[in-house]
């Protein structure tokens, strides 16, 4: 499964 931008978005600014 390849996350959509808005899905890469959210995990990175939860992530950080």
């Amino acid at each position: 499964i390849i996350p959509n931008p808005v899905d890469k978005k959210k995990f990175f600014e939860k992530k950080n």
